[in-house]
């Protein structure tokens, strides 16, 4: 799998009618103001910025009510729906339609945030007014959809009526490769851009102050259309559906050779990707490297339980070629890798084996915690070419 540069993304809707149109608007702005540098102007990857929405007063097509830019993606929605744009690493659009979406549908503003947005442009549009979130009421009988997240994630949410009926629900994509439902229950869009992955549903009633989860479902309505199958719950109540909605992540710079190889997880739901790169502009955060020193370096990178912050990412190598095709993680967030290398200057510290003796030699590599020290690294091999592609670890750490 390769990587170029991380976010996450929501369902949407839209309608292909304002697509074309929208498309050509999804640039940020030529300039902006101290106030939307946050979220016009964002750019790569960042800690967890909360989402403005910002209502449309002539500064794209009309159609267009509220529009939103994170990191990678353009949004605009409007009364029938909306258009998502993702930039990286091809430029692709997502359109998906409710079917049978009502024409009374309504859609507002809420939660009024203070900042306000201006455009710099040949046509001056000052004063915006922003968002946090966006709904559509009166989707379906009873129905209402919420959007709303932060510069990596867009979520939404369909809140259903005491009495109104879920099984209407029905959403139709167009923009994408292919559609399916994997073996958890997760639904997966193959875009031009990578995939989304939209995990299985969270379906919850709301009990006083305790929240009660419901099971629920995707089912494929043909080759394009997805709905939900909820299993049973009190139709007295109010009813939320609430699928969490990732974009495949796309990590590294501008190279050729960005590879990850692979990936664990910690308990706290921590994400470690380690590969290998040949980019001189890979983002690192705190790190042992922050600069490639030979033809391909390894990489290590940690993402939160959300994958929407980069707690750290390093480069790892000699001046010669280092892949690395296995992690592993301790209880203490430590990480272990493995690979191997021709550097025979690879950064060796308290190894049982400090020279490099073949033409190919593995090697064993222990980064601590906060992914700013290594605690431990040495190669493995002999005089000819000596390769590692996996590791296990111990309760120990052996």
């Amino acid at each position: 799998m390769t990587f170029k540069s991380l976010f996450l993304v929501s369902m949407i809707l839209v309608t292909a009618t304002f697509a074309r149109a929208a498309e050509r608007d999804l640039t940020p702005a030529t300039k902006c103001s101290a106030e939307t540098v946050e979220h016009a102007c964002s750019r790569g990857l960042q800690p967890a910025l909360s989402l403005r929405f910002e209502a449309n007063l002539g500064q794209t097509d009309k159609p267009v009510k509220f529009l939103s830019r994170g990191s990678g993606f353009g949004l605009f929605l409007t009364n029938q729906g909306a258009v998502l744009r993702l930039a990286q690493p091809k430029p692709s659009t997502v359109r998906i339609a409710l079917t049978g979406q009502s024409s009374k549908t309504r859609i507002e503003g809420i939660d009024r945030l203070p900042g306000k947005t201006h455009y710099l442009k040949a046509s001056w549009h000052g004063d915006v007014p922003t968002y946090g979130r966006v709904r559509y009421a009166g989707v379906y009988p009873g129905i209402d959809l919420v959007y709303y997240g932060n510069q990596q994630q867009l979520e939404y949410d369909f809140v259903v009526a005491p009495g109104a009926r879920p099984d209407v629900i029905q959403l139709h994509f167009d923009g994408i490769r292919g559609i399916r439902i994997d073996r958890e229950g997760q639904l997966v869009l193959e875009t031009p851009g990578g995939e989304i992955l939209q995990k299985k549903p969270l379906v919850y009633q709301n009990d006083g102050e305790q929240r009660i989860p419901v099971e629920g479902n995707y089912i494929l309505q043909g080759k394009r259309r997805v709905g939900f199958e909820i299993v049973s719950y009190d139709s007295t109540k109010p009813l939320i559906i609430d699928p969490v909605l990732v974009y495949s992540s796309y990590f590294g710079g501008t190279g050729t050779a960005d590879q990850g190889n692979a990936i664990a997880v910690d308990a706290g739901g921590n994400a470690y990707i380690t590969g290998q790169t040949n980019s001189t502009d890979l983002l690192t955060v705190r790190g042992v490297q922050s600069a490639l020193r030979g033809q391909l370096d390894g990489f290590v990178i940690k993402l939160d339980s959300k994958g929407t912050t980069v707690l750290y990412s390093t480069y790892f190598g000699g001046s010669a070629n280092d892949e690395a095709h296995a992690i592993a993680v301790d209880a203490a967030g430590n990480a272990y890798v493995t690979g191997y290398t021709t550097s025979s200057d690879f950064p060796i510290v308290n190894g049982f084996q400090k020279t490099r003796a073949g033409g190919l030699d593995a090697y064993f590599l222990k980064l601590s915690s906060a992914g700013d020290t290594i605690l431990y690294s040495s190669y493995i091999g002999g005089s000819a070419d000596d390769r590692a592609f996996g590791l296990a670890l111990d309760a120990a750490g052996n």
